[in-house]
């Protein structure tokens, strides 16, 4: 592909990566086409995807500017979700994620404490941080179907929590259902298709990409950049064609 923009079909919806992107060239109608900001490298870009996949972890679930956030799993979407969250007013932000990089990483983007989920009580150092009221708003982004256990003990009277992660098929889920009841909490899930693209390319900005990017490798190393990431010790690795 040539030029700065990124490209979706007619809904809004991710439109053919694998057969336009490996292309030179790409026909495309206008409606489907927005222009990336100029101060915007085509590496930083290639997050907008994941940009507006993050959005519905707010937008579904607002909270209201001084509410509590804790978010489970820096993958790439966790991250941009602890960005969001910082510029919609969140505090308390807390994260839980196993790779001391991806911590170091959220602290850096604006964490202001971190769990390591391994060799740490999560529920404890939460009711730690909140002074035992829970968080306003428990995202749950790792996809790890045990992480939302915690979730239901960590979540405020009143609260919300965000199902974002991509879970195992059919896995049935056995809430205590008084743990809800009580503190009249709710949970919300998220279905994380992007078919925000304008906004997402208008945050951009915004935004810190930089951090999130990985070790970019030539096409010919393809297998080595999928080893980099099976590390798990970046957010993403680039493959530059």
């Amino acid at each position: 592909m040539h030029g700065r923009e990124t490209f979706c079909d007619s809904r809004g919806f991710p439109y053919g990566y694998l057969d336009s992107m490996m292309a030179e060239y790409a026909v495309l109608h206008q409606r489907q086409v927005w222009k990336i900001p100029d101060s915007i490298s085509l590496e930083e870009a290639s997050l907008t995807e994941v940009v507006g996949a993050s959005m519905p972890a707010i937008d579904l679930a607002p909270f209201k500017m001084g509410d509590s956030v804790y978010i489970s799993g820096m993958g790439s979407c966790g991250l941009i979700i602890l960005q969001l969250a910082k510029l919609q007013g969140g505090t308390k932000l807390t994260v839980s994620e196993p790779v001391e990089a991806k911590r170091k990483l959220a602290l850096k983007l604006g964490a202001d404490y971190v769990i390591d989920p391994k060799n740490q009580d999560i529920v404890a150092e939460a009711m730690k941080i909140t002074e035992n009221r829970g968080f306003d708003r428990v995202i749950e982004a790792s996809g790890e179907a045990e992480a939302i256990y915690p979730c239901i003990d960590i979540v405020a009277k009143c609260g919300r929590i965000v199902l974002f992660g991509i879970y195992p098929s059919h896995y049935k889920l056995t809430v205590d259902i008084d743990k809800l009841y009580f503190k009249e909490a709710g949970i919300q899930t998220v279905f994380g298709q992007s078919h925000l693209f304008q906004r997402a390319v208008d945050i951009l900005p915004k935004l810190d990409l930089k951090s999130l990017l990985g070790p970019v490798y030539p096409l010919e190393k393809f297998m080595d950049a999928i080893e980099a990431h099976k590390t798990m010790q970046y957010a993403k690795v680039l493959v530059k064609c």
